[in-house]
């Protein structure tokens, strides 16, 4: 038998370790909480589109659109066919009344993924 030792603070210091803690901190409604966690997930890895993706998603949670906007620009930008990030910006625009906007994104993210209900 092999043993792999694994350094618990190798696995701490990843961008997908503060992912999956900021979205269980979603779960917990701890907002604040889970923008850090992103927010460290992006620090650690800038070019992973799911913590931007997800800390826009908890800022428009948080009715802060415009600052969740540039999180999913960002995201679209990194990842191009991140289909809930077009949904997602779009709730945002709807929310500040750019209905054309709006309307873009949802038709963009169903034409990326069409199944998605």
């Amino acid at each position: 038998m092999v043993r792999v030792k694994t350094n618990i603070y190798n696995i701490m210091e990843t961008a997908e370790y503060y992912i999956e803690r900021g979205s269980g901190k979603i779960e917990l409604k701890d907002y604040k909480g889970a923008i850090e966690d992103f927010t460290k997930a992006i620090e650690l890895n800038p070019k992973n589109d799911l913590a931007y993706g997800n800390r826009g998603t908890v800022k428009r949670e948080l009715k802060d659109y415009n600052s969740a906007i540039e999180d999913f620009n960002i995201a679209i930008e990194l990842n191009p066919t991140y289909a809930s990030a077009y949904d997602s910006r779009g709730n945002a625009k709807r929310k500040l009344q750019d209905y054309d906007g709006a309307a873009e994104d949802f038709n963009k993210a169903i034409e990326l993924n069409p199944e998605d209900d």
